[in-house]
């Protein structure tokens, strides 16, 4: 029988002191976060996904109100995140600032906003804010350890387009549950001004599944910007394969 146990660590990522979403002050404290021990293959369920999250020995889980995320503290970046979309939460008229929220408490954990100086990268949302505009916990997407180190190829095209069709989808369909993740299948330069260890992932995979089925595309960070992102799609078994996560 797997034992596994939940090392609580608070990995807080204090929300900013002045009001960052219009007409409505930030009421949460911080995100939740575990340090995952295990002897044996274990599972993890969530409310911001149908299925199960594997888990290896050592990742950090992180809960928020909008999200849940696997992070590696070793590449600095998350392995897996889920949430889900409705269409309450896309029509809102709140406008949440690009105000980047640093862990405060373990900052040799996360990356930080000023590791990303320069022209290579670009700080990639996980969860987009143009996907958050009535919710009074929007601040969690712009926590640094839910965001992503992305070329600005990838990040200001086909990623900003399959967000955008994402949200076409939850228009269309209502509630579509969306999870992404890295992969590392070649070499990356690693973030100039960032001091601490940490590996930039080669690609990101997006799956979202609604009612009416299921999309799924695999982004690469060497890619031209203005891609038809329809030429990225992939069935939902090359993101079991080449992710190695049995259920994405």
């Amino acid at each position: 029988m797997t034992t596994l146990t939940m090392t609580m660590r608070t990995a807080r990522a204090d929300p900013p002191s002045t009001r960052i979403l219009e007409g409505q002050a930030d009421p949460a404290e911080g995100l939740a976060g575990s340090v995952i021990h295990h002897d044996g293959p274990a599972k993890i369920y969530t409310v911001h996904h149908t299925g199960t999250i594997d888990v290896t020995d050592g990742v950090v889980l992180l809960v928020g109100h909008l999200y849940t995320l696997v992070y590696d503290p070793e590449t600095k970046q998350a392995r897996w995140m889920a949430y889900k979309l409705t269409r309450a939460m896309i029509d809102g008229n709140n406008a949440l600032e690009r105000r980047w929220v640093n862990s405060r408490s373990l900052p040799d954990m996360f990356l930080e906003s000023q590791d990303y100086e320069g022209r290579e990268y670009q700080i990639g949302h996980g969860l987009p804010v143009a996907s958050v505009k009535d919710s009074p916990f929007a601040w969690e997407v712009n926590f640094i350890g839910a965001c992503f180190v992305q070329t600005p190829a990838a990040n200001m095209g086909p990623v900003t387009a399959i967000e955008a069709h994402i949200r076409e989808l939850v228009q269309r369909h209502g509630d579509v549950s969306v999870r992404l993740g890295t992969l590392y299948e070649s070499p990356m330069p690693p973030l100039p001004a960032a001091d601490e260890p940490h590996t930039v992932p080669s690609a990101f995979w997006f799956i979202a599944q609604h009612d009416g089925g299921r999309a799924c595309w695999i982004v690469p960070q060497r890619v031209e910007r203005t891609v038809d992102i329809d030429t990225l799609t992939v069935d939902y078994g090359e993101i079991v394969k080449r992710s190695k996560i049995k259920e994405p």
